[in-house]
């Protein structure tokens, strides 16, 4: 059964390596145009990294970017963009990252041009570093600066702002335990930034577009139609 939910498409594949294929090929591949994609950290998206990695020399003019980072040094276990600069060195000389001097001019410039951010969301509803027990996550900043109480480094996120400015919003999800997210969907808690985001998005007209893996959509779907 398919998942009915206003302002969200689907596309589910059974591994995350297919579904990492898939999403390279009709957002990158078959958009020769498309040269800028805002990518999520941690360690659920390595199939999509590597499945860039790849493929990388078919799309030579596109730059890629993460929605946010935790600001230690580019060798510290913690750096999203260390992972990336170890792991997928063809992908990294095609990156700009939070710790080079001029990022901000860099994005400033790029948000003038068609871009297309690639996001995944945590378990209390948060997506980038936009967390909700932050009350300021949604204010009309350019970038946006975070702590959390349990860390001892700060994070630096794109603003909201940023993401609504997207010519497309893709989500990544993997595994069954991420479709317990569907309880916000069903509650349509805008406290959540996540879904603050899915109902900012509808206003413009537009879709968020779900890639996920089948353990991921059967999940939602149990929770989205669970009874109380």
């Amino acid at each position: 059964m398919e998942i009915q939910v206003k302002g969200l498409s689907w596309v589910v594949m059974k591994s995350p390596e297919i579904l990492a294929d898939e999403l390279v090929r009709a957002e990158m591949l078959s958009k020769p145009d498309s040269q800028h994609f805002i990518l999520p950290g941690g360690k659920s998206v390595l199939p999509l990294y590597n499945a860039i990695e790849q493929q990388i020399t078919s799309f030579p003019k596109a730059f890629f970017y993460l929605t946010d980072e935790r600001m230690v040094p580019i060798g510290n276990p913690n750096s999203n963009e260390g992972q990336i600069k170890n792991n997928f060195p063809a992908l990294y000389k095609k990156w700009i990252g939070f710790h080079e001097a001029n990022f901000e001019e860099k994005m400033q410039q790029m948000q003038t041009t068609e871009y297309t951010c690639i996001i995944g969301v945590g378990l209390d509803g948060h997506f980038a570093s936009l967390f909700p027990n932050d009350g300021d996550f949604a204010e009309n900043k350019f970038l946006h600066s975070y702590s959390l109480p349990q860390e001892n480094y700060a994070r630096k996120s794109l603003g909201f702002p940023f993401f609504m400015g997207a010519q497309k919003i893709i989500l990544w999800l993997l595994g069954k335990e991420k479709g317990s997210i569907a309880h916000y969907f069903k509650q349509e808690n805008v406290a959540m930034p996540i879904i603050r985001l899915w109902q900012s998005v509808q206003t413009q007209n537009k879709e968020l577009t779900i890639y996920c893996n089948e353990d991921f959509y059967t999940s939602f779907h149990a929770e989205y139609h669970a009874t109380v």
